[in-house]
């Protein structure tokens, strides 16, 4: 009896023991890893959809600032205060086009289209004398970020 006494190593119970504890600390971080990567994602689909919305308002600001001419048209080119479509003639002459076709914000210049922005679920330009609004909505999946501007054209004849 005396070698048993003295023998080293685990009980059935302290091994079961032992294992559930393993088994909540393991569960425990992959729950903290899995809410982890899950705020990851929902960050970057902000994150990629916040950076179209600028783009797009920046770009659009930008043409809008420097333009001669400066007129808002809805989807069958009629001259209206708000609408989807805001045409603009630079200094230069040239004539500039931004619209909004399938989900994306499209700019027209020298008769070749490209993309803006993506994800483009709204987008509206409104003109009050002469002082131009624009407003867009972004979306992907559950997310969305709408921004707003106001620009008032340096070069603009009214």
């Amino acid at each position: 009896m005396n070698l048993l006494s003295n023998q080293k190593g685990l009980t059935l119970l302290e091994l079961i023991i032992s294992v559930g504890l393993l088994g909540i600390i393991m569960a425990a971080g992959l729950t903290l890893y899995l809410t982890g990567i899950k705020t990851w994602k929902t960050g970057d689909v902000q994150l990629e959809l916040q950076q179209n919305a600028r783009i797009a308002i920046k770009t659009i600001s930008e043409a809008v600032r420097d333009a001669k001419i400066v007129e808002v048209l809805d989807e069958e080119g009629k001259y209206v205060v708000e609408g989807n479509r805001i045409s603009i003639v630079t200094n230069k002459g040239e004539n500039i086009e931004f619209y909004y076709k399938d989900k994306k914000l499209m700019r027209k210049k020298n008769h070749t289209s490209n993309t803006v922005a993506n994800y483009v679920e709204n987008i509206v330009f409104k003109k009050e004398s002469s002082l131009i609004f624009i407003s867009i909505e972004v979306k992907k999946e559950d997310h969305s970020v709408e921004l707003e501007t106001k620009i008032f054209p340096r070069n603009s004849r009214k």
